[in-house]
């Protein structure tokens, strides 16, 4: 039995008698439907009442029982109260729960907050328990999060703050481990059109590497949306689609292939950024649209996707396609030559590789035969001719090159991991590997 004595602070004579009305009175919560709190009205009323530092302090203090006290701190830290209107006071609390709970056994603070996603819970215990799940690293916890949003009124999920949350959440879910990213996925696909709408509307493409792919996966499960996952994805390279391009290139298919010429608009400019090869046949089609903007767009793209800056007809185009693709069978016996050859020799190579963005996939191999030759001058001409590709393939070459003692070609490398990745890593491979990696293992 806890009794409070006079030595004992005042924050820890609150938490003893909240432990002890717990202990000894029948808890209302489960039965009456109610927000998360303790079920007594009158404890409820005098926690209400409480300041923030007597709030910190007896949670600090019931802290010491472990899990068991999580639906407690949960109604002194966040629940409603009389400060709710001060939204710095409002962080401050929910910070203080986040650090109290984290570490804690997920199932057993899970199944102490049992119910807590209860509408009737309003917006601040709503927003706050989303917020705690987030940093719980557990599959559990996404299933729990995603029920909870999925539960929330429409109007509420498409607020600004729920907006912010739901992006929060996947993103600290996709930084978590392998069993938390797939179960964000498996959530993911089973998302209603709603909570779709939201995720692709808060997700930022270049927030993390899979970014990209999460929204590819959300179109996908809601159709009606592919038209804004276009737009935001237009505006980013095809190197962080990792080396498995296939689901980005079908979503720019499907938006050329539309009855909705925005839709086609986005697709086109799209495909122009991307300079993806399975794409180009069908940006040169789309120069006959309907929609002259579209035509406008394509003959623009084709541009883009080639170096070339004429107004051909689709014949000019096919043609050209036609003479590109035999060039690229012929260079074929010249793969590892370029090490052997003379400076001015491979130079000249690596350079004339590089004017053929759209056979990036296979000039970039051999643009990483120029980095090893032994003449500073083609190694640099090849890094130049990798990051203007833009392409997947000139990513584990441009890492490769960060360790060699040659310090300006070091230094151009990583320049140019920068500029294709968007990404700000030092000049050291390991890191740059990790993100690669995790980007790709997203494809899985």
């Amino acid at each position: 039995m806890i009794i409070p004595n006079k030595t004992r602070s005042r924050s820890s004579q609150l938490a003893a008698a909240i432990v002890a009305m717990s202990l000894c009175l029948p808890s209302q919560a489960a039965t009456s439907g109610r927000a998360p709190g303790f079920g007594y009205g009158e404890l409820d009323e005098v926690v209400k009442s409480l300041t923030m530092p007597d709030r910190a302090l007896a949670a600090e203090a019931l802290e010491q029982l472990g899990p068991t006290a999580s639906r407690w701190i949960w109604a002194l830290l966040g629940g409603e109260t009389d400060e709710s209107v001060d939204v710095d006071v409002t962080q401050e609390r929910h910070k203080l729960l986040l650090e109290t709970v984290q570490g804690w056994p997920v199932k057993e603070v899970l199944a102490q907050l049992k119910g807590i996603s209860d509408p009737g819970g309003g917006a601040e215990g709503q927003a706050a328990l989303l917020e705690m799940l987030s940093v719980i690293q557990s599959p559990l916890a996404v299933g729990e999060a995603l029920t909870l949003l999925e539960g929330l009124d429409p109007l509420l999920l498409r607020g600004a703050r729920f907006k912010h949350l739901a992006a929060e959440f996947v993103r600290k879910a996709l930084n978590g481990p392998p069993p938390v990213k797939r179960a964000l996925f498996e959530g993911i696909s089973a998302a209603s059109t709603p909570l779709c709408e939201v995720f692709i509307q808060s997700i930022n493409p270049g927030s993390h590497p899979a970014a990209p792919r999460v929204l590819v996966r959300l179109a996908e499960r809601h159709p009606a949306s592919e038209l804004q996952v276009l737009r935001q994805l237009s505006g980013i390279d095809a190197v962080l689609f990792g080396t498995d391009d296939r689901s980005f290139v079908q979503l720019a298919q499907r938006g050329l292939a539309s009855d909705d010429r925005l839709s086609r608009r986005a697709a086109v400019q799209a495909a122009g950024r991307w300079n993806l090869p399975d794409l180009f046949l069908d940006v040169v089609a789309a120069l006959d649209d309907d929609d002259p903007r579209v035509r406008t767009l394509a003959s623009g793209a084709l541009g883009q996707m080639t170096g070339i800056k004429r107004t051909w007809g689709q014949e000019e185009w096919r043609t050209w396609y036609d003479d590109e693709s035999r060039w690229l069978r012929s260079i074929g016996a010249l793969h590892g030559k370029v090490l052997g050859a003379d400076p001015f020799t491979a130079a000249s190579a690596s350079t004339e590789f590089a004017k053929h963005p759209l056979m990036a996939s296979t000039t970039n191999a051999l643009l990483r035969d120029g980095l090893s030759h032994k003449h500073p001058r083609v190694r640099m001409v090849a890094i130049r001719g990798l990051v203007a590709s833009r392409h997947s393939t000139a990513v584990l070459p441009l890492i490769s090159a960060l360790g060699g003692s040659d310090e300006a070609i070091t230094n151009a490398a990583h320049q140019a991991l920068k500029s294709i990745s968007g990404q700000k890593f030092p000049a050291e491979t390991s890191q740059w590997e990790d993100w690669w990696a995790d980007l790709n293992a997203q494809a899985t």
